[in-house]
């Protein structure tokens, strides 16, 4: 489901801006900012390509491993 929303945002600014909100607060574990990542850097693009510029950008966006996690308040 992400890489359909990731197709989306490279194609609408408004998706993008709305998965660059949502992606840290999905993060509560390091270990959620590594699958993330992951995704992100790893997802074919449309037709099999390479991942689509938005998911490099929206990979800034999700806190780096190592880093606190923000936490709620």
């Amino acid at each position: 489901m992400l890489r359909l929303w990731v197709l989306a945002a490279g194609h609408r600014q408004d998706v993008e801006w709305a998965l660059a909100a949502l992606l840290p607060a999905l993060v509560a574990e390091p270990e959620d900012a590594l699958r993330l990542a992951h995704l992100l850097r790893t997802m074919p693009g449309e037709d099999g390509a390479p991942p689509p510029p938005v998911a490099a950008r929206l990979l800034t966006v999700v806190p780096a491993a190592g880093h606190p996690v923000p936490q709620p308040r």
